[in-house]
């Protein structure tokens, strides 16, 4: 790209859109929603990418570019993919409703016949392992948030990759809202 300060505008759209998923999609998914914000940043940097396509002498710098993109696209909708629920509201009850006549009828058949510390030690470790498994399908079902939740590594290494490169301020806030935007706003929306 031949235009420093078209290529310099661009970085700083692509360092506010890296600051974007991890400050406003990444805190979203864990709610089982997505941001508007990288939404607004990717449509910038693909407009950027096909203007450069479409410019004499300017088709292999665009062309990477909205490669590039369809690749960070690609990648986003992996995410969101990921961040839907996978196991039915109806399956969770039906889950735990199995759980506690499980743990009735364990209590049940084991009140008489052992001795009730051994009663009591079998009810609740069966009641802490029962309870683990839910919790951990609960968490596997949803990776960016809970215990065991993915962490936004790769973006925030990236973001640290490219943000020294950028010179002068950046049209986003350090969340990745844009400064100026009219008619802009953030908004959160639940995924489908």
């Amino acid at each position: 790209m031949s235009d420093p300060q078209l290529r310099d505008t661009i970085r700083k759209q692509v360092v506010c859109y890296a600051t974007s998923v991890v400050d406003q999609d990444w805190p979203a998914m864990g709610h089982r929603r997505v941001s508007s914000v990288p939404t607004y940043w990717a449509t910038l940097v693909r407009d950027a990418g096909v203007r450069l396509v479409r410019a004499r002498g300017q088709s292999t710098a665009g062309e990477n570019l909205v490669a590039r993109d369809g690749e960070r696209a690609t990648a986003r909708q992996n995410r969101l993919g990921e961040a839907r629920p996978t196991v039915p509201r109806a399956l969770d009850w039906l889950m735990l409703a199995t759980v506690v006549v499980l743990l009735g009828v364990l209590g049940a058949a084991t009140l008489t016949a052992v001795d009730t510390r051994i009663h009591v030690t079998i009810v609740v470790a069966g009641a802490i392992l029962f309870s683990a498994t839910l919790l951990l399908i609960g968490d596997l079902d949803q990776p960016y948030a809970g215990t065991i939740r993915r962490d936004p590594t790769q973006t925030q290494f990236i973001l640290n990759q490219i943000a020294p490169q950028v010179r002068g301020p950046l049209p986003c806030d350090r969340n990745g809202l844009p400064n100026r935007a009219a008619g802009f706003h953030a908004t959160t929306a639940p995924l489908s």
